[in-house]
């Protein structure tokens, strides 16, 4: 009795029919279904890549205080007014509002309320980013003692670049930004000091 071999055709049809029944979960694993996984994967691998870079921290240059620490090679004490205002920018780029509230002047204080500040300055879109010192200029009294100064600054906010006039006082021994030099929100100073040559 001669044997009846199926066909070729017939044997890869059934062979695609019982793999599928082996294996029912093979059509779930298709290139197309697995599309929305890999560009979640991708996107968070980028991202995550971008967040550790120094590069995409910023791109403006850094803080230029050489007419600064000049000042002491020449006055030794004026190495606490350096250090002020290298600790009170420092504070506006950190955005920490508390110390840069508290190293303004008194009547700055009196028209500006600290609640009212820290409120304002947390939601602002104030982004110091760098500071570069020009030119410096400094006040005496008649005991040869500094007691005032004024700053030309370059400031980098972002991709923005301004410039402003920034002005200090010494008050009880202790120097106090009067004016920053940044023209935005509530860092600007409303009143005309009385120590500024008119």
């Amino acid at each position: 009795m001669p044997c009846n071999f199926p066909s070729r055709r017939a044997m890869l049809i059934s062979d695609r029919r019982f793999r599928t029944r082996e294996h029912p979960s093979t059509e779930r694993f298709q290139p197309s279904a697995m599309k929305p996984c890999y560009r979640f994967i991708l996107l968070a691998s980028i991202l995550a890549f971008a967040g550790c870079s120094p590069a995409a921290k910023t791109n403006a240059p850094a803080n230029d205080t050489r007419r600064l620490d000049e000042m002491p090679r020449g006055q030794p004490e004026s190495a606490d007014f350096v250090a002020r205002v290298k600790h009170y920018y420092q504070s506006l780029e950190e955005k920490d509002w508390p110390t840069s509230y508290d190293m303004r002047t008194a009547t700055f204080k009196q028209d500006v309320a600290k609640d009212y500040y820290l409120k304002e300055m947390a939601g602002s879109r104030e982004n110091l980013t760098s500071y570069k010192v020009l030119s410096l200029r400094s006040y005496t009294n008649t005991r040869g003692e500094d007691t005032a100064a004024e700053m030309i600054m370059e400031f980098h906010n972002g991709e923005m670049v301004s410039y402003g006039c920034a002005r200090w006082i010494k008050l009880g021994g202790v120097w106090m930004c009067d004016e920053p030099g940044l023209k935005s929100g509530l860092l600007i100073n409303l009143r005309i000091p009385d120590w500024v040559p008119q």
